[in-house]
């Protein structure tokens, strides 16, 4: 058994073709990270975030903004 049919059965298993299994999972693992990456930014609101008075909540709003598209351009280089 290989690691991509613990993972989910309907990922591409490449191993037999030559392919890398393990190199499809962490595709996979990343494109969804990136996807939930993406549905957190438009839950959160960061503009109005931004824009609030509080400069604590700003620039914690600021910070995780800038986070999450450092992690977000790291993952799609994969």
């Amino acid at each position: 058994m290989n690691i991509t049919g613990i993972a989910n059965s309907y990922l591409p298993d490449r191993s037999y073709k030559g392919g890398e299994a393990l190199e499809d999972l962490v595709k996979y693992l990343a494109d969804d990270l990136i996807a939930r990456l993406e549905e957190v930014e438009k839950e959160a609101d960061f503009e109005f975030l931004l824009s609030l008075g509080d400069e604590d909540i700003s620039n914690e709003a600021h910070l995780l903004y800038q986070e999450i598209i450092k992690l977000k351009s790291r993952l799609q280089e994969l």
